[in-house]
């Protein structure tokens, strides 16, 4: 629909030696910018979506594990590749960034989930410019069809 329906900010409050926590806590990182609890309150258990280096032609696989607040889990395994680079704009302003496409799947309670997620970033910032992700269930309902973008952006 491209209708806004949420908007959030991010403000770094503390860093530590492994992890950046995000204003009251609801979101937390590793320095690489995987999210390890989201504003949700899911707990993720190695998450790689971000990685150190982009470079054209990388590929990665993760498999990790997500809890719920209610105590449901739920594995998920992605097959990640840097497909190439893109002059992007958005809100945020004008990025050559590295256009990263992934596939995989979700297993759980609730069944089976195919997982698309695609997400651009630019060298230099640990969040991602913008992602979009879809989430189709085994048996065909669509779950999520999002597209999250970057629309300001503050390093000091």
């Amino acid at each position: 629909t491209k209708l806004e329906t949420s908007a959030y900010v991010n403000k770094i409050t503390q860093i530590t030696e492994d992890q950046v926590v995000f204003s009251d806590g609801a979101l937390v990182t590793d320095l690489l910018g995987n999210v390890i609890k989201n504003r949700d309150g899911w707990i993720y258990t190695s998450f790689q979506l971000f990685i150190p280096e982009y470079i054209v032609g990388k590929k990665w696989t993760t498999r990790f594990k997500v809890t719920q607040p209610n105590g449901t889990t739920s594995d998920s395994d992605y097959e990640f590749k840097v497909v190439r680079r893109e002059k992007v704009t958005m809100p945020a302003g004008n990025f050559d960034a590295f256009r990263v496409e992934g596939e995989g799947w979700g297993k759980g309670s609730f069944g089976s989930v195919s997982l698309k997620l695609d997400y651009w970033i630019a060298p230099g910032i640990r969040r991602p410019l913008a992602s979009e992700i879809y989430r189709r269930h085994m048996n065909g309902k669509i779950l999520t069809n999002e597209r999250t973008e970057l629309t300001a952006f503050l390093q000091q």
